[in-house]
């Protein structure tokens, strides 16, 4: 009986432990005075970026094509560096008013902002004329910020989309406690040197401490996106469902544009948006410029293939609005398709020793992917270490003979593994914690 009441006892003491976290948690939310992003200007663009002439690499809302005096102006709204969550939108407007945006931001108050600055850079229009929205993929940093728009707003996007979204509406809690519990522990750590704790340790503990700064790091690093005002039950719900080929009207009016649904890339559903007319695509996140590319689906070819596709359907005088960095052109597209043609080669290569059937050898592979890869890739990406993830992803793809299946903890854990990397470069000795 004795022994019976200390095995209670122990077990009240662990759920009492658990409570007494989870309450410290809660009560640092309530507490943490942390600067919260209110518009887009929070990040520093790469200067060695490409870019177009008329276009720079700034923060809002900018005119895509200048020069086109047609009905439908295409809009492009940038949010530098184009890192993590921070992605595009974009705007096509019609002559009296009314228009179409594309996707919307992080979260509801950098999207309300982005609305705002709508009317002055599109000439005047009332901010209240966003007559429909469609969205290039389920992505959170291009869906988080829908509850800004009215509800009465049709939304528009594809099955698979739909479908993805309605699984991330009941998980939204734990992308929030992840990024709180995230950013206490980074906080706490900060206080006793941070990264610069790892040389101190013993080297049994040295890779469970980097797994856990890593983890915080990164969490700590999407904390100032406004995730408490994200409301998992008003995640966009699809008015209209779109496969390719189909319309999209206004009103009564048929948009002069092609909607071309690419399938399960980057996310679980990609589509682009083409403007004949002004020679304008908006191409949601099958194109990152001067950012490595991340890819959640797969597998590598079929990205490919979709960027072969895009450049035939386009020209070289077209323009693209990518998912996350600058305008770019034609020669953008093939700088993205040259990173996946080495991504299929490299794992194939580099990684044709490591069983394919073993998990466990991926983060092996990704780092030979890393290592191996041209410098001229790393020139034309800032975070080439982003590649690590696109190479476990196509790893998990050919294992599973079509897309992979990630989860929003997969992919927390392997934007986790991007800090520890980073942490262990020779570059980051001497850095401040912020800058990891």
């Amino acid at each position: 009986m004795f022994l019976g009441f200390l095995a209670f006892a122990a077990r009240c003491s662990v759920v009492a432990a658990a409570v007494a976290v989870v309450c410290l948690l809660l009560l640092w939310t309530v507490t943490d005075r942390r600067e919260h992003f209110q518009n887009s200007c929070h990040n520093l663009r790469s200067p060695e970026l490409r870019l177009l002439p008329g276009l720079s690499f700034s923060c809002g809302w900018q005119r895509v094509r200048p020069e086109y005096e047609g009905g439908w102006a295409p809009y492009a709204f940038i949010q530098p560096n184009g890192s993590w969550c921070w992605s595009n939108a974009g705007f096509l407007a019609s002559s009296d008013g009314s228009g179409l945006l594309v996707d919307t931001l992080m979260d509801p108050v950098l999207t309300s902002t982005m609305l705002r600055e709508l009317g002055p850079a599109a000439g005047g229009l009332a901010p209240g004329r966003v007559d429909a929205v469609v969205f290039t993929h389920p992505d959170v940093d291009h869906i988080l910020g829908n509850q800004a728009l009215p509800p009465e707003i049709p939304r528009l996007g594809t099955v698979k989309a739909q479908q993805d979204i309605d699984l991330q509406a009941g998980a939204a809690w734990k992308l929030k406690l992840c990024v709180e519990a995230g950013r206490f522990i980074w906080q706490v750590l900060k206080l006793f040197g941070g990264a610069s704790l790892l040389p101190l340790l013993p080297p049994s503990l040295a890779p469970r401490a980097l797994s856990l700064l890593g983890f915080a790091k990164s969490q700590d690093n999407l904390a100032g996106f406004n995730l408490w005002e994200v409301d998992g039950r008003r995640l966009p719900k699809f008015e209209s469902i779109l496969s390719s080929g189909d319309n999209i009207t206004l009103g009564d009016r048929v948009l002069p544009l092609r909607f071309w649904e690419a399938g399960a890339i980057h996310s679980k559903s990609d589509s682009m948006i083409l403007l004949p007319d002004s020679k304008v695509a908006f191409t949601g996140d099958l194109l990152f410029i001067g950012i490595a590319p991340v890819m959640w689906s797969g597998p590598a070819l079929a990205w490919v293939k979709a960027l072969d596709d895009l450049l035939e359907a386009t020209g070289a005088d077209w323009r693209f609005v990518p998912g996350h960095g600058p305008v770019t052109d034609a020669e953008g597209v093939r700088s993205v398709r040259r990173y996946f043609a080495y991504l299929h080669e490299a794992v194939s290569k580099a990684c044709s020793d490591l069983p394919l059937n073993v998990s466990d050898a991926d983060e092996a592979c990704a780092r030979r992917v890393l290592e191996q890869m041209p410098q001229d890739l790393k020139d034309d990406f800032h975070e080439p270490e982003r590649i690590m993830i696109c190479a476990v992803i196509e790893r998990m793809a050919r294992r599973a003979g079509g897309p992979a299946k990630v989860n929003v903890l997969t992919k927390l854990k392997w934007i986790g593994k991007m800090s520890e990397h980073r942490m262990q470069l020779p570059s980051s000795l001497g850095r401040s914690s912020d800058e990891l």
